[in-house]
């Protein structure tokens, strides 16, 4: 819901479905698309959240996205190798502190790295063409956040970072847009993990403004005024302490959305212009600690079809 009370998900669902008082699973990024998991019961959505956040014997999860990248995304396992090469050498590997290392080894994970998996199988249905693929990189890069601030920046390759690796594959090259089709999938859940793997490989998203090739203007997106910002809170507070007002009135009263001209007063103007960009998630495959077993999967995103020869 971030910073609404009334315009989150859940309380559009509940408007426009009439199904009240769901319970979210997980997040994905503001720009993301693609499924969000909501459950009725708070005891399966207690379930379904411990496998989702990986808990010991709480299940199990794969979580699939599709992806569209800058360039030629790596199907084998020389274009692997000529990819880890091309990283700069302070970014290829971060150190791990003992916790960290004592994850990796508890959670099967590999140490930092790029590696090349030849399997054949793909690591999920798409309806495309039916190329071959011949396996899938696997990367393993330690992630740090480097700003607590609101739209907090993730840095890759950090020492002491917390242990993170994805798997991703690749399922067509557009040669007209020097551009690849993915599907990745988290066998972590850090936050922009996805993001920021693909950016330290030299692949970044095609249109993210965070960790694109644009540059990262999560600095930009975050030169929010400090002045308005505590003049918000000393109305906050101000408010806060008149009993009489009731919660829904705190938040009409300070919301400057409603009282200070709709979303330009809210969003700053790349924060406006960057709508969404090419990840989708697109299929959740979930099985429960007690058996119970879930499968979603969502159409092919527009950016996908238009790389595809089915429609």
């Amino acid at each position: 819901s971030g910073a609404y009370r009334a315009n989150s998900l859940t309380s559009i669902v509940a408007k426009e479905a009439g199904l009240q008082d769901l319970k979210p699973l997980h997040r994905i990024d503001r720009l993301t698309s693609g499924l969000v998991l909501m459950a009725k019961s708070k005891e399966l959505a207690s379930k379904v959240a411990n496998a989702m956040t990986r808990k010991p014997n709480s299940g199990s999860v794969k979580k699939r996205y599709l992806a569209r990248v800058h360039g030629r995304f790596p199907s084998s396992e020389a274009e692997a190798v000529q990819m880890q090469l091309n990283i700069p050498t302070e970014n290829r590997k971060g150190k791990l502190s003992k916790d960290g290392q004592g994850y990796v080894k508890r959670m099967g994970l590999k140490d930092p790295g790029i590696y090349w998996e030849a399997k054949s199988e793909s690591i999920c249905d798409i309806p495309l063409d039916g190329e071959t693929r011949q396996g899938y990189v696997i990367v393993s890069f330690p992630l740090r956040c480097a700003s607590k601030a609101r739209g907090s920046e993730w840095e890759c390759g950090i020492e002491k970072g917390k242990p993170s690796m994805s798997k991703f594959q690749c399922l067509k090259y557009d040669e007209s847009t020097d551009s690849s089709l993915i599907i990745a999938e988290p066998l972590t859940g850090r936050t922009h993990q996805l993001r920021l793997h693909l950016s330290a490989c030299g692949h970044p998203i095609l249109n993210d403004p965070n960790y694109g090739i644009e540059g990262n203007i999560a600095k930009k997106k975050l030169e929010i005024d400090k002045a308005t910002n505590e003049s918000q809170r000393e109305t906050l507070r101000n408010l806060s302490q008149n009993s009489e007002d009731s919660v829904e009135d705190r938040c009409r009263k300070i919301c400057r959305f409603c009282n200070q001209g709709g979303a330009k007063a809210v969003f700053n103007n790349n924060q406006l212009r960057w709508r969404g960009m090419d990840l989708h998630a697109f299929n959740y495959e979930l099985e429960t600690v007690d058996g119970k077993k879930f499968h979603f999967q969502t159409p092919l995103p527009a950016f996908a079809k238009c790389l595809s020869s089915t429609t």
